[in-house]
C-alpha cells in the first residue's frame, strides 16, 4: 500500500529516508526496550492483574497501538529495493 502522511502520499525521497530510518531503528536497543516494556506492561496490567474491564480494554489498546507500530514498519521494509 501507499504510505501517507496525513492525506498527503509519502514521496519517493521521503520513502528512501524513512527505509533507511527503519533499518537503523530496528537495530537499536532502545527500540526493542520500548517495545517489550510496553508489551509487559500492558500484560500484567491487562490480563495479570485486571480487575475492570477498562482496565482490560486499556491493555488491549497499548497492544493494538504496537501492532500499528510493527505493520508500519513492515510496510516501510517492504518498500526497499
Amino acid at each position: 500500500g501507499t504510505l501517507y502522511l496525513g492525506t498527503k502520499p509519502i514521496t519517493p525521497q521521503e520513502l528512501q529516508s524513512l527505509i533507511s530510518e527503519v533499518k537503523a531503528l530496528e537495530r537499536m536497543r532502545i527500540w526493542s526496550i520500548l517495545n517489550e516494556t510496553i508489551k509487559q506492561l500492558a500484560y500484567e496490567k491487562g490480563w495479570k492483574n485486571s480487575q475492570t474491564m477498562e482496565e482490560l480494554n486499556t491493555a488491549k489498546t497499548e497492544f493494538y497501538i504496537l501492532e500499528i507500530q510493527a505493520s508500519i514498519i513492515k510496510t516501510i521494509r517492504s518498500k526497499a529495493q
